[in-house]
């Protein structure tokens, strides 16, 4: 029961608490306490709502003038399966239900399917002498026409009848005019998101118009037959409106959509498909009369550019619906007939100029920009492109700044000679990519956003991975579900891992960020699912200052020292020789958050070699210069790598333990104590055994001041920095009887 339009089913109807006249409404329950609909309708006045229960009622139900609600159980419960289960039977003759008495809008007939009536005017439903009720949710289904000569198989509306239809579903009724609906004589009602199908008639397979001038928007018309309009009939000096409306299938000797008599149909067509109708003559629209030709805007209309009718707007091209062979007649993200209907009607509700059809695209067409740094990096996007060939995704940086790009199988995409060479193909929206770049740039993609919990395969071994959400988040999380036996490491672009050490997973990540990509390596074959939603980790990333690291390609071998023994803000560095091959900048007293990735391969020569020894250089930030050291390799699990040269193997790991050899003039380490270090700008301060006051200095490490102040005798204090930017500072304590200078570092 048009499951095509659930889209605009917002609401559930309930009528509860009526009033009229100062008295509550009363639900009237069938048949629990009358054996007939129509018994409850007798006994009903303005405002009561006759509630029909489940099961087939052979009537031919009459409102008699009332205003009241009749309705299956789909009123209060919005379950369409309500609609299919309540049945109007007629019983083979006599019209299901009708509207003669000058019922108004207040009269609501809702949530069934009405069959097997067999009337001269509307078999269905059968409206005249100026009636006009609301009609919605409901199944319309073979109803037939009796005499040879009647009127609406399914709906009939004369004489000022002007219902208010919606959902209505209209499936196999036929009569002589008018299949679905005939409308004569001033029956100007408006029918909303409805749909007609296999409906027949000698004259307008769904609908005839005659001397009226209805509405009709956001409904579909297939597979009806009719030789004079497959769908619609218009005549008699009528001008109906259709808007957005979809037809297509229709069969017809004359116009497979619309016939438009000489005697005066005038219809306008504004934002509608007509396409795949058959007929004969004059594809899918015939106008008897240029005169009367209809007017026809923003319109997709198949074979319809050489008529006098091809209105501002319209377009002759395949609307490129989803799947008509099974009669889904929604639209693909890469149709013509999207953004293409008039801009000024109404917007779609996803805020977009109307489409064409019944059927609006929703769009969740988002923009995501990569930036590239200069060297490596893994990329990665969490928007469809629209055109996934990498040449079109990434045209905005094939240009010199480009050394190549590179997918998981090896293959590249890269500049030979004049042309640039896609060895790639297309941008798989599961997959990251390795990029080289000799400057920065950066490329901006548009489509529809991914589901971030589209879930992404991985397989033994190496391969670029995605990130899809649109947020960060801490890696932990984020790879949750792969996380366990079947997973060696994961690793970002600046060489930062996460793994397994000891019993523990050691995040040395921090955070996944979108528009990177992750280098995983796995022992079996998993899925990653991300979560909708996490928390980060917290950690902050502080690029070393005094050592000058250019970076490496995290894609090749890269060996991890995690350093423990140094104070938080001094800058270590890893040495082949003269050559610096990682560096980083000591932020926590825990080791495993003190990681220094080393590369084989540097961003403009080649890294570490195997074999060679390792050397390692520390700058001191608190007395600003590089200071002598001595080292051991420590090994608390029995997994790590031992020994002082480079490996070759990819992913090993060594944990380092550093002195500096730097005699302090006085040690006043047992004085001070601030905790918790880092943090996110809260700290606590302990001064113990000292007299008199304490001037407290908080600076940056380029000596900028942010706070000066003097503390009294008090032993403990909070000093709340969380105003600063996460980084390093120091703070220094001058008292009566010492001074020192103490780090801490702000998440």
């Amino acid at each position: 029961m048009n499951t095509r339009f659930t889209f605009i089913k917002s609401f559930v109807i309930v009528f509860v608490l009526l009033f009229s006249g100062g008295t509550m409404a009363n639900i009237i329950n069938v048949p629990a306490d009358y054996t007939t609909i129509q018994s409850a309708i007798n006994a009903a006045t303005t405002g009561d709502t006759v509630l029909v229960q489940p099961g087939t009622y052979y009537e031919h139900i009459n409102f008699n003038g009332k205003a009241i609600t009749v309705g299956s159980l789909f009123i209060t419960t919005s379950d369409e399966s309500y609609i299919s289960s309540t049945i109007i039977n007629g019983g083979g003759s006599g019209s299901c239900a009708k509207f003669n008495s000058g019922e108004t809008t207040a009269s609501v007939l809702s949530g069934f399917t009405l069959t097997n009536g067999g009337a001269y005017y509307g078999a269905g439903i059968n409206c005249y002498s100026g009636s006009s009720p609301t009609l919605s949710y409901l199944e319309i289904l073979n109803n037939h026409g009796d005499y040879g000569d009647s009127y609406g198989g399914g709906l009939c509306c004369m004489s000022g009848c002007n219902p208010t239809c919606s959902n209505l579903t209209f499936t196999g009724n036929d009569a002589n005019e008018g299949g679905a609906i005939y409308c004569h004589d001033n029956a100007d009602g408006t029918f909303s998101y409805c749909e007609f199908s296999d409906n027949s008639s000698s004259h307008g397979g769904a609908m005839l118009i005659s001397y009226s001038d209805p509405v009709i928007d956001h409904s579909l018309f297939y597979e009806n037959d009719s030789p004079f309009g497959g769908a619609i009939y218009v005549s008699n000096y009528s001008t109906p409106e259709f808007v957005n409306c979809t037809f297509s299938e229709n069969t017809s000797t004359y116009g497979g959509a619309f016939y438009c008599s000489d005697l005066g149909g005038q219809p306008t067509i504004t934002n509608c498909i007509l396409w795949d109708d058959v007929c004969s003559y004059n594809y899918e629209i015939f106008a008897t009369s240029s005169y009367y030709a209809p007017i026809v805007t923003y319109t997709d209309v198949e074979n319809g550019s050489g008529q006098n009718w091809f209105g501002i707007g319209c377009i002759d091209t395949d609307p490129i619906f989803t799947d008509p062979t099974n009669d889904d007649f929604t639209l693909q993200g890469i149709s013509p007939c999207i953004n293409a209907g008039d801009p000024s009607s109404p917007l779609d509700p996803d805020g977009t100029i109307a489409d064409m059809g019944a059927f609006y695209f929703e769009e969740t067409q988002v923009t995501q920009q990569i930036n590239l740094s200069s060297g490596y990096s893994f990329v990665s996007s969490r928007v469809i492109p629209e055109n996934p060939d990498m040449l079109i995704v990434l045209a905005d940086v094939l240009n010199e700044n480009l050394d190549y790009i590179r997918n998981s199988q090896g293959a590249v995409l890269r500049k030979i000679g004049p042309n640039w060479i896609n060895g790639i193909g297309d941008w798989i929206i599961d997959e990251g990519y390795l990029v080289k770049m000799f400057v920065g740039d950066s490329f901006i993609i548009e489509g529809d956003a991914v589901d971030p919990s589209s879930p992404i395969p991985v397989t033994i071994g190496f391969q670029f991975v995605s990130y899809f959400p649109e947020t960060q988040m801490d890696v932990l999380i984020a790879f949750e579900t792969i996380i366990g036996d079947d997973l060696d490491f994961i690793r970002n672009s600046q060489g930062e891992v996460l793994r397994k050490i000891g019993p523990n997973w050691v995040n040395g990540i921090g955070d996944c960020s979108p528009g990177e990509g992750y280098l995983v390596k796995m022992f079996a074959a998993d899925e990653i699912i991300y979560p909708i939603a996490a928390k980060s980790s917290g950690k902050t990333t502080i690029v070393p200052t005094h050592f000058s690291f250019v970076g490496g390609n995290a894609a090749d071998p890269v060996f991890t020292i995690y350093i423990e023994g140094l104070d938080i803000g001094d800058e270590v560095a890893v040495f082949d020789n003269e050559k610096i091959v990682g560096a980083n900048v000591i932020n926590s007293d825990n080791v495993f958050k003190n990681s220094v990735p080393v590369f084989s391969t540097l961003n403009n020569r080649q890294g570490y070699e195997a074999g060679n020894t390792i050397s390692i250089k520390v700058y001191d930030c608190e007395i600003k210069k590089e200071v002598p050291l001595s080292f051991e390799i420590e090994d608390p699990y029995g997994a790590a790598y031992s020994e002082n040269y480079f490996p070759a193997e990819d992913g090993l790991y060594s944990i380092i333990n550093i002195k500096k050899e730097v005699q302090n003039i006085e040690d006043n380490s047992e004085i001070i104590t601030i905790y918790p270090n880092p943090s996110e700008g809260k700290f606590t301060i302990a001064i113990n055994e000292h007299s008199g006051d304490v001037q407290i200095i908080v600076s940056d490490l380029q000596g900028k001041q942010y706070y000066n102040f003097e503390l009294d005798e008090t032993n403990l204090t909070q000093l709340d920095l969380s105003g600063l930017p996460a980084g390093i500072y120091l703070i220094s304590f001058n008292g009566k009887n010492f001074n020192q200078v103490k780090k801490i570092m702000i998440q």
